[in-house]
């Protein structure tokens, strides 16, 4: 089968395990898959394998929201250490570089000498970049 068709059926099992679970009330799941024509083994076997796709995204944001911070992090270190290159040897500083360098950055967009950014634009750009990622299936694992 190709990608569309797995889709499809993946679509129709989710909404049969939907259905299952808000069957009326004092009515046993297998009941309602007797009543409906649904084998009982396969019910399960897609309930459980929707559950470890949704546990194993759920993995993936949480690695993914980790990683964004180590990179938020690494990329104000290396702004710190080319502003002042002695933080290298004492990283102690860190901390207080990069409250200096928002507070240079604050500065600058008060004065004029640095444009303000709009936060919604970047954000919306990258969401749409993401999107189209998505589509041409770039950075798949």
């Amino acid at each position: 089968m190709d990608q569309c068709t797995h889709e499809v059926c993946a679509e129709y099992r989710k909404k049969i395990i939907k259905a299952c679970g808000q069957c009326p009330t004092g009515q046993s799941a297998k009941k309602w898959m007797d009543e409906n024509g649904i084998s009982e083994q396969s019910y399960y076997h897609w309930q459980r394998k929707f559950r470890q796709q949704a546990y194993d995204q759920m993995k993936e944001n949480e690695t993914l929201g980790v990683r964004t911070i180590y990179q938020l992090f690494g990329s104000m270190n290396e702004k710190a250490y080319t502003t002042w290159p002695m933080m290298k040897h004492c990283k102690v500083l860190l901390p207080v570089g990069w409250v200096l360098l928002y507070i240079r950055r604050v500065y600058r967009v008060l004065t004029g000498k640095r444009a303000k950014m709009n936060y919604f634009k970047v954000y919306k750009d990258s969401y749409q970049r993401k999107e189209l990622y998505q589509q041409l299936h770039i950075f798949e694992r």
